[in-house]
């Protein structure tokens, strides 16, 4: 019998365990208590959950009894659990790193040890020798070695990294060198301090760029803003995260955003004095202070350009593609030290004279490389966008887009295609694809073109599901390039060659919905299995479709009221409900748009939904903000998304409602007092504005009742007024920094105010 099992189970559960620990001694009970203390610790990997489990299984058995020993001493270090699992976890695998040369030896000594024997032998060394260093000291030692030692190669830097941390050798070094690994992976992250160059040299950005002096140009805007954009010119400044302050203690922001773009907001009157087309030097010395002031740099020394010709060439010979603005810095000072000890011309200006082009934040001297980066970039976000069953299928479409975009591997092309082709029945994985060979990832790249891929799959097609599958891809092409009526008729073919094909269907009833042929659409999507998002489409149509002359005999009075025969007057008619009644579907087709469309919106709706959840890396957390209205009305109002879908689909939508939603696309989110309505119903008080809005029949929110504050948007119904999209209850004291975060006009605003809204 395991003594003191209680503390045993706290310590693996990391703490108590309200109403006690199940009876452990029952295999399935503690296989069970395991699993869910397991879970408790938020890891995801799967062999860091099965090591885990397995320790707490050792732990719960006394087998080994120094794993236990282990825990207690740690924990009375002060480390925790999920601290001291960590540390055991590699004791745990150091075995499969390294006891098979400790096993040697033993032999070689004479000593009869079995395989488990030494195994056993090695991880109750590797124990004993804990605690190993934490993470962020390792962290401190490799910033130490990288930062004093400046282009020092990575393997170098976490061996001499493991070395100043003075261990010893009785836990593995090859663990703890894995470890540092790790460690470094994230410093050379976007948010970390250290660079890596061409052959894997690092270096410590802001100690190297100390004292350097980086320009750029002005223009009126960011005179009159005090605020510098740097893409390119200022891109090292990344490094410094949020941490620069002016000389008198005032924080200066840098922003970095989308596509490699950087902002400096600079204390008010910086650039005072300054004229646009002047150049800026930018300066940071000890404690993160920024200098910022005026230059007039002379024309730059020849060195200089074939310092950046050479550094340009190191760099790019690594991967063949774009080099980006803090790249080209850091290789210009290692081939030139003090390149930019005083000021220079822009650094984008220097690349140009170097014979290179600057797009954005990066620079590149042929346009193969440009389209290298676009192949690199959309293969990325394909795989991003895939499970990992399915990114392990997409290889040969992998291949044939390289092949299209004139990289010839070799390979059988026809056979290629034709495997393309299979795992293209995916629906899921087709949407992906389309994407991929659609969009250009960086508005700063080529955009693809699409049609030598597409050809390939053509000529490959010799099946109808194979020449829909490419008909499908090409709809969605036209269909980008704004061409509906065409896409529409590719559509119509892709569903001739295979009548079950499930998203040509779709996307056929999607046509149909959105010109107001309800009917059609309707009949076609209860062609499909419905998933969440077809049973919302197919609830508004049907709606919609329901025809009230269906139990009138010819002969019968018509139900509009005319007093003429039915058979005179609306019968075999279509007629659109009148627009109040068309309210919902309206507004959906705006939603309908998000989840089809494809390519930005996609993205734009992962990012807010990671904003809003509560939890980003619990996967139900994040499927239920994906599916909150909310989300998708902030990506289609402040996100600028339903603007985008009056502009591309706009020519599909009956003109009625496409001048009513015009009118939709002019009101701002804004926060509103529900009133009474003098006829006994409901109106509200635009709290911005003060204006009051006089609300139709089903015009408020659920459950909304006079005195309450609502925040959403009022827009007409072509009658009269009403909430549209996602209105949320607010309380008083909320008013003031909504407001603030709606002013600012971006659904990030509105979604951080919500991600800090307290509970209940």
């Amino acid at each position: 019998m395991v003594a003191d099992r209680t503390a045993r189970a706290e310590w693996i559960w990391g703490g108590p365990i309200e109403g006690g620990p199940p009876d452990l001694s029952h295999g399935a009970e503690r296989d069970a208590f395991i699993r869910a203390a397991v879970e408790r610790q938020s890891v995801s990997n799967p062999l860091q959950i099965a090591v885990r489990q397995s320790i707490a299984a050792q732990v719960l058995t006394d087998d080994p009894p120094d794993v236990w020993r282990t825990a207690q001493r740690l924990a009375e270090l002060g480390i925790s659990t999920a601290a001291a699992l960590d540390m055991m976890s590699f004791a745990f695998l150091g075995g499969l790193v390294g006891d098979h040369d400790t096993a040697s030896a033993d032999h070689d000594h004479d000593h009869d040890h079995d395989h488990d024997h030494d195994r056993h032998a090695g991880y109750v060394r590797r124990l004993d020798a804990l605690p190993i260093p934490s993470p962020s000291e390792i962290a401190d030692a490799l910033i130490e070695v990288v930062a004093s030692s400046p282009w020092i190669g990575w393997d170098d830097a976490t061996t001499q990294a493991v070395s100043s941390l003075n261990h010893g050798d009785e836990f593995n070094d090859g663990v703890l060198g894995q470890i540092a690994g790790s460690v470094l992976d994230q410093l050379i992250d976007p948010d970390g301090p250290l660079a890596v160059c061409a052959g894997d040299a690092l270096v410590h950005v802001p100690r190297r760029l100390l004292d350097s002096v980086l320009t750029c140009r002005v223009d009126q805007a960011a005179i009159d803003a005090d605020a510098l954009a740097g893409a390119f010119d200022l891109a090292p400044l990344r490094y410094w995260g949020d941490s620069l302050r002016a000389a008198d203690g005032e924080h200066v922001h840098t922003e970095v955003g989308e596509w490699g773009s950087l902002g400096l907001w600079l204390p008010e009157g910086s650039l005072a004095g300054c004229e646009p087309g002047d150049i800026v030097a930018v300066r940071v010395t000890e404690d993160d202070v920024v200098h910022v002031e005026r230059a007039e740099p002379s024309a730059p020394d020849p060195a200089l350009i074939e310092a950046v010709r050479s550094g340009f060439a190191a760099e790019r010979a690594a991967t063949d593609l774009p080099v980006s603005g803090d790249e080209l810095v850091l290789a210009t000072l290692r081939e030139r030290a003090g390149s930019f000890a005083a000021p220079q011309p822009p650094l984008s200006e220097l690349a140009e004279a170097a014979g290179l082009t600057v797009r954005g934040a990066q620079c590149a001297e042929t346009e193969q490389e440009w389209r290298n980066a676009r192949r690199v970039r959309s293969t990325a976000r394909l795989l991003d966008r895939l499970d990992d069953e399915a990114a392990h299928q997409v290889a040969p479409i992998i291949t044939l887009i390289e092949v299209a975009d004139g990289w010839d591997a070799g390979l059988d092309t026809p056979a290629t295609a034709a495997e393309a082709l299979r795992v293209l029945r995916d629906p899921e994985l087709v949407s992906a694809v389309a994407d991929a060979i659609v969009e250009s990832p960086d508005p700063s790249l080529p955009a693809p073109d699409p049609e030598p891929f597409l050809g390939l799959l053509h000529e490959a097609a010799r099946r109808g599901v194979d020449r829909a599958t490419v008909g499908w891809l090409r709809a969605i092409v036209t269909e980008r390039d704004g061409r509906l009526d065409e896409a529409e008729r590719l559509l119509a073919a892709a569903h001739i060659d295979d009548p079950e094909m499930p998203h040509v269907i779709d996307r056929l009833a999607w046509y149909a919905s959105d010109r107001g042929d309800a009917r059609r659409a309707s009949m076609m999507w209860r062609l499909l299995d419905a998933d969440d998002v077809v049973a919302a489409d197919a609830r508004v149509v049907d709606a919609a479709s329901d025809d009230p002359g269906r139990s009138l005999g010819r002969n019968d009075r018509c139900w509009c009221g005319s007093g003429r025969k039915f058979k005179q007057c609306h019968l075999g008619t279509s007629e659109l409900p009148p627009l109040p009644a068309r309210m919902d579907w309206m507004w959906r087709k705006a939603h309908a748009y998000l989840d089809r469309r494809g390519g930005d919106p996609r993205v734009d709706m992962f990012d807010l939904a990671v904003e809003l959840c509560d939890d980003p890396t619990d996967e139900r957390s994040l499927d239920a903000a994906l599916d909150d209205p909310l989300t998708l009305d902030l990506v289609l109002v402040e996100g600028g998304w339903f603007a985008r879908f009056l502009e591309e689909r706009g020519a599909l939508l009956p003109p009625d409602e496409l001048a009513l939603m015009h009118t939709w696309a002019d009101v701002s989110r804004t926060v509103y007092e529900m009133l009474d309505a003098p006829d006994g119903g409901a109106a509200v008080l635009d709290l911005a504005t003060t204006t009051s809005i006089e609300l139709s029949a089903a015009g408020a929110p659920r459950g909304a009742a006079a005195g309450e504050l609502w925040c959403g948007r009022v827009v007409s119904d072509g009658d009269g007024h009403r909430f549209v999209g996602a209105p949320f209850r607010i309380e008083p004291d909320e008013v003031s920094e909504l407001t603030e975060a709606l002013s600012i006009g971006d659904p990030f605003a509105v979604a951080a105010w919500m991600a800090d809204r307290p509970l209940g």
